[in-house]
């Protein structure tokens, strides 16, 4: 469907079925179908993907050619027990340095996690840029510590958070 829609502007997925013996070149193979197929796509619904670095390339590369994208929706489909954190702070740094001035929403599932200096500094990059939007599903995650909840003020009262869930 996909490979047939070169004007496809939206691709909101509610739920992801994957066969998980083929998940690492399935999740792959998605990012670089979007990637090649779908340069105006506005609105995207995203894998979790795994937390390696040829997905990362290649997740790079689709920020690269979808300059209009404005929201980036990432569904759980994948789970590396021990890894939220760590995928999250290389998430946020693909996102600095290769999402269009254009991306205004990132919405990101619970088993994503920001460390609080990356997350910082993601902000901190992201200044100059229209206000993001940030829907986060793990709330508890940010709620029970302080620091998050100053950081997240500060960067709404300068104007770089348009909205936050938390």
């Amino acid at each position: 469907m996909v490979k047939n829609s070169l004007c496809l502007r939206e691709l909101r997925i509610n739920d992801f079925h994957w066969n998980y013996d083929n998940f690492y070149n399935d999740s792959l193979n998605f990012i670089r179908t979007i990637c090649e197929y779908c340069l105006s796509i506005e609105y995207l619904t995203i894998p979790v993907f795994p937390s390696l670095e040829k997905h990362f390339i290649e997740f790079e590369k689709l920020l690269k050619k979808c300059q209009k994208l404005r929201s980036l929706n990432f569904k759980e489909t994948y789970y590396e027990e021990g890894k939220e954190l760590e995928f999250g702070d290389y998430l946020l740094n693909v996102l600095i340095r290769e999402a269009s001035a254009n991306l205004r929403e990132i919405r990101i599932t619970y088993n994503i996690k920001f460390s609080l200096k990356t997350l910082e500094t993601f902000l901190e990059k992201w200044k100059g840029r229209p206000a993001v939007s940030m829907f986060l599903e793990e709330t508890f995650f940010y709620r029970k510590n302080n620091s998050y909840m100053k950081l997240f003020d500060k960067y709404k009262i300068e104007g770089v958070i348009k909205k936050i869930n938390v």
